[in-house]
């Protein structure tokens, strides 16, 4: 079933390679911390932690933030500089919960919530230099990611009560 799945060449080398290091490199990058949301890998497996942890060093945007991409490495041709993508830090925090760092997750998941407007909306992205929004406002996507992030983090911490 799965070895006629047309993805299954692709996740199979991701599999075997680590997230984001197979045939769609870079690309994939972006967002392989989606995967265990869709509930394509476990976020526990060995081959999530370690690609998790690696996409947190890497796309590091500085105070929790992460980027979508490097935009030195791969130029989306676009004018103007890329802040960090605020979705991308809700999926950090979803993967960390999942993987049972409750307080690591809840810690970051503060301090994005800190990064909210007055009115408590978020931009699509944010300067990590000066904090400034950048970007579409208000995103729907990094709503719905503080939103899933703040259910997600409630339920772990109701499991472990």
């Amino acid at each position: 079933m799965f070895a006629d799945h047309p993805l299954a060449e692709v996740l199979t080398a991701e599999m075997q390679q680590g997230f984001g290091t197979g045939p769609v490199g870079q690309r994939r990058r972006r967002s392989t911390p989606a995967l265990p949301l869709r509930h394509v890998v476990p976020a526990g497996h060995p081959r999530m932690v370690a690609t998790t942890a690696a996409i947190a060093e890497r796309l590091d945007a500085g105070g929790g933030l992460l980027y979508r991409y490097l935009h030195d490495e791969s130029p989306d041709g676009l004018p103007g500089d890329e802040g960090a993508f605020v979705l991308c830090s809700f999926w950090l925090i979803d993967n960390l919960t999942l993987q049972g760092r409750i307080e690591e997750a809840e810690q970051l998941y503060d301090s994005l919530c800190a990064r909210a407007g007055p009115l408590g909306l978020f931009s699509e992205q944010i300067d990590p230099s000066t904090g400034a929004f950048m970007g579409n406002f208000p995103q729907a996507f990094s709503h719905i990611g503080v939103i899933a992030s703040g259910v997600n983090l409630a339920r772990a911490k109701a499991a472990t009560r």
